[in-house]
């Protein structure tokens, strides 16, 4: 059985200190159940989604100086789980995860997440957002998605791809071919994809109908060992991924590199690491003074003076003098 966890709502609620009044103007339903609404202040909506891509948004809890997480322990859920202060809020942080789990038709994991922590899989522990889910004809769980290159960075024996409960996807790059075909009995394959004008409409709605009789569906887009995010998403839309979460920071940067990484929920852990631990973007070369992405804040909550929660709008296209 997957992990369940009691989240008591009257100890997780948050003080709404800032709301932008673009979020009446968000109508495309997130998740609406009465214990978000109780804890959050307000239903979770969204704008309008694209007709080519899902929206897409990511959660992230950070450090004061916008660290992920601890050189020593990098477990996810760590920064949040050990600010000595923060109280409940470290159990506020995990419950924001499942509530946007709860409003996300699939969200994307990274293949070295899933390595380090055996049980990571992207569903519900909270059993009310569940229930929310299965009241409205959705998938139990989302489509758990697991990105990579080659495929060969990916546990293979993960739960997400044993348990036929678990609509599971793989996404990599035309090299991952042989490796899948020869390592997983069952695959479905989409692809190879050059770009998203190779899509096929009919073949993924029919392939990904699979996902839901415990097969695992393999998305190969792009050249060579270069997957191509813009074929990725394509597919997903198509086979009516409308919100899409994103839980790898760095495939948050990447989409953030192509300009189509929709918000970020970054929850505010009011503790200091310092040092080279992981931030966004790390591992990649920094954006330059006179183009970069930009954010305007939706919304902030506090938990206590020791633990916040944000919500950016990202913003695209904007040269700096």
């Amino acid at each position: 059985m997957l992990i369940k966890k009691e989240f008591d709502k009257n100890i997780m609620k948050l003080t709404n200190i800032y709301s932008n009044e673009k979020l009446n103007s968000f109508k495309t339903v997130g998740i609406n159940s009465p214990k978000v609404k109780e804890v959050y202040g307000t239903e979770l909506n969204f704008p309008e989604i694209p007709e080519n891509r899902p929206y897409i948004f990511g959660s992230f809890v950070t450090t004061v100086d916008g660290k992920l997480a601890y050189e020593d322990y990098p477990g996810a859920f760590e920064v949040a789980g050990r600010n000595s202060f923060a109280g409940a809020g470290g159990l506020t942080d995990f419950w924001w995860l499942q509530v946007l789990r709860g409003a996300s038709d699939a969200l994307i994991l990274g293949a070295k997440s899933i390595t380090i922590e055996e049980e990571y899989t992207g569903h519900c522990w909270d059993q009310d957002l569940e229930d929310y889910r299965i009241e409205r004809n959705e998938r139990k769980i989302p489509i758990n998605i697991v990105v990579s290159t080659d495929a060969k960075d990916i546990p293979l024996n993960h739960m997400i791809f044993t348990r036929k409960d678990i609509p599971s996807v793989i996404s990599a790059a035309p090299s991952a071919l042989e490796y899948l075909k020869e390592s997983m009995k069952d695959v479905k394959i989409i692809g190879p994809l050059k770009d998203e004008t190779f899509v096929h409409i009919e073949e993924v709605k029919e392939i990904f109908r699979d996902i839901d009789n415990g097969k695992t569906v393999a998305i190969l887009t792009g050249e060579e060992n270069t997957p191509n995010i813009g074929a990725l998403m394509k597919v997903l839309r198509v086979a009516g991924i409308e919100k899409l979460l994103i839980e790898s920071p760095t495939y948050a940067h990447l989409l953030i590199k192509e300009e189509i990484f929709d918000e970020g929920f970054f929850n505010m852990s009011c503790v200091y690491i310092g040092g080279n631990a992981v931030s966004l973007g790390k591992f990649d070369k920094a954006f330059g003074a006179t183009y970069h992405p930009h954010t305007e804040v939706l919304s902030i909550g506090m938990h206590s003076p020791h633990m916040l929660f944000f919500r950016h709008k990202f913003a695209y296209g904007i040269e700096t003098k």
